[in-house]
């Protein structure tokens, strides 16, 4: 029956001890691989399950400019030309 011992001991005896570290390397890495494959699948997941979508303020073609209601305004005569001029040139500013 081997023991713990023997086994080490046999694994030493093979090329002076340097076969033996060269076995388990590919024994250490393959959880890392795993772990990495695993992050990579998620996501993965998560970036196809998004979808793009614009804001609010840019898909809604009936949302009028501020310019285009500021000019209705001042066409209806709900502001004069005085106050028309010094909206346009705060809304220029921004």
């Amino acid at each position: 029956m081997w023991s713990w011992w023997d086994c080490i001991q046999s694994w030493n005896s093979v090329g002076d001890g340097t076969v033996s570290w060269l076995m388990f390397l590919p024994m250490m890495l393959w959880p890392i691989v795993v772990i990495g494959g695993i992050v990579a699948l998620v996501m993965l997941l998560i970036r196809s399950g998004r979808t793009e979508t614009q804001p609010n303020w840019r898909s809604d073609s009936r949302r009028q400019s501020p310019f285009k209601i500021l000019r209705e305004r001042f066409a209806r005569g709900e502001i004069d030309r005085q106050e028309y001029e010094e909206r346009k040139g705060f809304l220029s500013q921004r």
